[in-house]
């Protein structure tokens, strides 16, 4: 007998105890057994598996309960039943003296879930009874537990929910000694790591588990082929210090070569949490344990790490002995894992709360990045420092285009000067004696923008140090851009470089006359046999249409929106030799957005502060270019700013991010149809353009959503901004948004300024195109959870038109809509009208609102209906 595979499934009648266990003997006779998977499924197996007898951790007789085992190599499942188990750590002992059991794998032995039903006692034998089990309770040791399994491949739902203590085993080589967990140590053969050890109480050290040190490089002490580490230790509790759990730059060298997954226990999609990624729990010490004297932060841990793809909440929650500074982020941590995609929270809440770091561009620039989600959020808002950098998650790729078959410039000069005229006559004739030579199909290699980002929520979520900026291109020497070399990120890759000057004419056709079907030659009378062909086109070639020859644009995702780039520029060396034709390679016409006079306006009124003057970006344009079209953006930067109130209720910045949002910020978004909260309670967003002596401002370029034709969901995105005296929401905002839906919170708890006899802020026609709208609550609603901003700071004014019976019949929620504005003035939208028998969701629609501030207030609905529920 060699299979005992699924021998007693489902026979829950087959029940064991404490006081009524498996017998030591019970494969007696299955020596020869190679597969034992789900052996006692679903049956009713509780109470002790005997270990061998030992004395200490001397065993005295190989009469353990798998010790007959001497073949077994899959006892996937094998104990999976109904009832508590009990072992001790040396459970997977030797079958004899010599003899090591063969198990390939323990997966899934006692539990098919993470609520393993299996406990750590002091010693599994026959003294062991429900009398005295709880008292025997003891944890695992970690150097005994899994030492006597050489052929392991592969941990998975294993071993969850039990006591370990990691202790801890030291090595001398030739350089000296060094401590380290051995928890996998002599399992050589280990590939796969997954869901095994959860929710523990730990104690002790987790140090060089896979081996991070030179010392263990000529030793076969520890695994070398480990691809996946998914779920693997998460410590819940402890007694009295949590696990230490060191990062270090070499922690990763015995498995450099096959690393690819360092994940939680999802698709790279989801979401990672603490207590779903492997080493984490609130029962473990992150740390950061520099090798050198000199090193700050483990720039390094990746390096040699070419397979790494997932990576998430690595660094999050690292703390630091001492406190470092000068720390750059992400640096050059991922530069060689190009097959990176999962990078989700790794950097959030590093540090204590008096660490700080810089944003560095293109840390991830060889990376095939699809999830970045939190990836530098923090909870205390102060450790990010500076501003968002130009390519934060800039990535590219090598690529073979082929172009439409035809002729480059070169090509067309070599065979005779191909262009339009070839094979004309003086008079534009068709010459049917020029052979005109096959076009040429041109493939080359160039380089691309790898847009990849599928999911970018909460990437920099609360960026409010005092020490945050408006986002500034780095400056540079005029004198030292010489070259198209030296230009650095003044220049980018044209994605539409196109090398072919001349294609084949698609509507060629030589024929002068043709046929006149009207002609009959029986009867031709004074018909034309032939008249003038209506598509005659002598012309065998044509200029491409897509001609761009040049492998370079002036990068207009660089600006940042202070003017003067473009006169900067001209006073450049590399732009008089782009002007003399000694550099072809890119085109002498800077963009108009480099000479935008609006960029130079500053504020009338408040003055003198830096914020609200500067007219930089509050984020490089570039933020969202390497996204996918559809990528999730929602909550991006949210909570990016402190505030505080002065006299006249005039607000001022304290802290975080400031500036405009870049007109094209949204743009390569062209398939989202959510743009969610991105600048909630972004309270430093300043005007797009400031108002003039005699023109209101604009908070927004008015096509700032152009680009976003799919979009249905807005809701949260501009909620809790400030929108000074004197500036307009643009009422073209969301004339190109025909599928918007939901445009809840949208202006909700924002700070409106200005008298009110002022501009009317929000136009009457700013959702005029936008006829599926259906959630509208809370979009102009006064805070509900800041109770240090008032209430009262709505709209000044707003006209009954904004929202009509005509264009928005499919309004279905409208919960809150001005709710705590006391002093709007203005028409209200007469909602009653065409609503009132199909609107259920209105509680609190005008709450807080004063009916006599409106021309039509005295005709909003009293009674049960509800309409004018706590207006005053």
């Amino acid at each position: 007998m060699t299979n005992l595979n699924n021998t007693f499934r489902w026979c829950n009648k087959i029940v064991t105890s404490l006081d009524n266990p498996l017998r030591r003997d019970t494969f007696k006779y299955c020596g020869n057994v190679t597969t034992a998977t789900t052996l006692f499924y679903s049956t009713n197996i509780a109470g002790p598996l005997y270990s061998p007898t030992h004395n200490g951790d001397t065993i005295t007789n190989y009469n353990g309960l798998l010790s007959p085992l001497k073949k077994l190599t899959n006892p996937n499942g094998m104990f999976m039943s109904n009832g508590k188990k009990y072992i001790d750590d040396l459970f997977f002992s030797k079958c004899s003296a010599t003899e090591y059991l063969k198990f390939t794998n323990i997966n899934s032995l006692f539990s098919d879930s993470e609520n393993d039903d299996v406990a750590i006692v002091d010693n599994c034998d026959e003294s062991l009874t429900s009398a005295n089990v709880s008292s025997r309770r003891k944890p695992a040791r970690a150097s005994k537990l899994l030492v006597n399994l050489p052929d392991l491949t592969q941990l998975s739902l294993v071993l969850n929910n039990i006591e370990v203590q990691f202790d801890l085993a030291s090595y001398t080589g030739e350089t000296g000694t060094v401590s380290y967990c051995p928890l996998i140590a002599h399992n050589t053969k280990l590939t796969s790591l997954s869901r095994s050890f959860v929710n523990i109480k730990g104690s002790g050290s987790l140090v060089n588990i896979f081996g991070g040190n030179v010392i263990f490089d000529n030793t076969s002490l520890f695994p070398r082929n480990i691809s996946s580490v998914n779920k693997f230790i998460v410590i819940s509790g402890y007694d009295n210090n949590p696990v230490y759990y060191p990062i270090h730059n070499n922690m990763f060298r015995q498995i450099k070569n096959s690393l690819q997954y360092f994940r939680h226990n999802a698709t790279a999609s989801s979401t990672a949490t603490w207590g779903t990624t492997s080493f984490s729990g609130n029962g473990i010490n992150k740390e950061f344990m520099p090798e050198i004297e000199s090193e700050t932060f483990p720039y390094d841990v990746f390096k040699e790490c070419k397979k790494l793809i997932q990576c998430p909440m690595f660094f999050y929650n690292m703390q630091f002995k001492v406190t470092p500074t000068d720390v750059a982020l992400p640096g050059d941590i991922f530069i060689n894992n190009t097959e990176l995609q999962d990078v989700q929270s790794c950097f959030r809440n590093i540090g204590s709360s008096d660490f700080s770091y810089t944003l560095t561009s293109k840390g991830f620039i060889n990376c095939k990045l699809t999830n970045v989600n939190d990836i530098f959020n923090e909870s205390t808002g102060t450790a990010k420092t500076g501003c968002i950098p130009y390519g934060l998650f800039y990535q590219e790729k090598k690529v073979n285009k082929t172009f439409e078959a035809g002729w480059t410039h070169t090509q067309a000069q070599a065979l005779g000067m191909i262009d339009e005229n070839f094979g004309l006559t003086e008079d534009g004739k068709y010459d049917e004696s020029i052979v005109l030579e096959e076009p040429v199909r041109t493939t080359e290699q160039v380089t691309a923008i790898n847009n990849t980002i599928q999911s970018m929520a909460n990437a920099l979520t609360m960026f409010k140090s005092s020490q945050a900026r408006c986002y500034e291109r780095e400056v540079y020497d005029a004198d030292t851009i010489v070259s198209l070399e030296t230009a650095k990120d003044l220049i980018t890759y044209n994605d539409d470089y196109n090398p072919i000057e001349f294609i084949p004419n698609p509507t060629f056709d030589p024929n002068e006359f043709i046929p006149n079907p009207e002609y009959d030659e029986n009867n031709p009378g004074d018909i034309d046999p032939v008249i003038e062909n209506p598509a005659y086109d002598p012309r065998r070639v044509i200029k491409n249409l897509k001609y761009y020859p040049c492998h370079y644009v002036w990068n207009e995702w660089y600006y940042d929106g202070n003017y003067g780039l473009g006169d900067w520029l001209e006073e450049t060396m590399l732009y008089s030799k782009v002007l003399d034709g000694s550099i072809t390679d890119i085109s002498a016409k800077l963009p108009d957005s480099f000479y935008n006079v609006d960029d130079n306006r500053k504020p009338l009124d408040p003055s003198g502060v830096a914020s609200f003057e500067s007219m930089n970006y509050i984020c490089p344009v570039d933020l969202f270019r390497y996204c996918t079209t559809s990528a999730n953006v929602n909550y991006c930067l949210s909570n990016s700013s402190d505030y505080t109130w002065a006299g006249g209720g005039i607000y001022r910045e304290n802290g975080g991010i400031y500036g405009r949002i870049p007109k094209d910020l949204f743009k390569p978004l062209t398939t989202a149809t959510t743009i969610s909260h991105v600048f909630y309670n972004c309270h430093n967003v300043t005007p797009y353009t400031w108002n003039t002596e005699t023109d209101p401002g604009n908070m927004f370029h008015p096509d700032i959503f152009a680009n976003n034709k799919a979009l249905s969901d807005v809701s949260g995105l501009f909620r809790g901004i400030y929108i000074p005296a004197k500036i307009v929401i643009p009422s073209t905002l969301f004339t190109k948004n025909t599928q918007l839906k939901n445009v809840s919170w949208l202006f909700g708890g924002c700070i409106f300024e200005g008298p009110a006899d002022g501009n009317q802020q929000l136009n009457d026609s700013t959702f005029s195109q936008n006829r599926l709208i259906e959630n509208i609550s809370y979009m102009i609603a006064g805070s509900t959870s800041d109770s240090s901003v008032p209430n009262n700071q709505g709209p000044k004014k707003i006209g009954g038109s904004l929202f009509t019976s005509d264009k928005h019949k499919n309004i279905t929620n409208l919960q809150g809509f001005l709710m705590r504005q006391s002093n709007t003035t203005g028409t209200l939208p007469a909602f009653w009208t065409w609503l009132n028998s199909t609107v259920t969701n209105r509680s609190g629609i005008f709450y807080g609102v004063r009916k006599a501030n409106f021309t039509n207030g005295s005709e909003v609905p009293t009674g049960s209906n509800g309409w004018d529920a706590n207006m005053i």
